[in-house]
């Protein structure tokens, strides 16, 4: 009787210590709350400023991400962890240059896109009519804009986007490109 009663205090005392446990990771998370949300936050303002390559796509991981947490489907830490991924993808979008395909608006209509992602500095695009240009930044968001091959100017850009193209289409990633200026304005623009 003596060892089943001492046993019963022993699984009590552990029941405790338990209880304790779970009510110190319960404060934890809340701490820990504000901190995913103000996180998920300042990732998101980043690819929204950014330049315009799939970021719809991106600003909705983000929010699926926080809607988790919000809705208690995921903790706090593995919030963060997922995070720490997101910032690494953008960090990895940074170092990398591809050739992708997205709906960019082009001169009042939505076309589909071959684009030229130069780390997250540049981004060309080759429309399907032929057309080619790059997003320019206009105020707080972007325009894609297209360059004039009638100009000698425009006609250089555009050939000098066109070998982009190329070179990437071939998986040539490495090498010298002539690109054209991403700090002056395209002629009409």
């Amino acid at each position: 009787v003596q060892r089943g009663e001492l046993h019963i205090k022993e699984l009590e005392e552990a029941t405790s210590r338990h209880r304790d446990k779970v009510a110190e990771a319960s404060q934890a998370v809340e701490t820990l709350l504000p901190a995913v949300d103000g996180a998920v936050s300042g990732v998101k303002a980043v690819v929204q400023t950014g330049l315009p390559f799939h970021v719809a796509e991106r600003v909705a991981s983000l929010d699926a991400l926080a809607g988790q947490v919000k809705d208690g489907l995921l903790s706090p830490q593995a919030a963060l962890l997922r995070l720490w991924g997101a910032v690494e993808d953008e960090l990895r979008l940074a170092k990398e240059t591809g050739l992708y395909r997205q709906v960019i608006p082009l001169e009042g209509e939505e076309v589909l896109a071959d684009i030229a992602r130069v780390g997250m500095m540049l981004l060309y695009f080759r429309a399907p009519d032929g057309r080619t240009g790059r997003a320019v930044r206009d105020g707080d968001g972007w325009r894609f804009v297209t360059y004039d091959a009638s100009t000698p100017t425009g006609r250089e850009q555009d050939l000098q986007v066109r070998a982009l193209f190329d070179a990437l289409t071939k998986q040539i990633k490495r090498g010298f490109f002539r690109l054209p200026n991403a700090l002056v304005v395209p002629e009409g623009a």
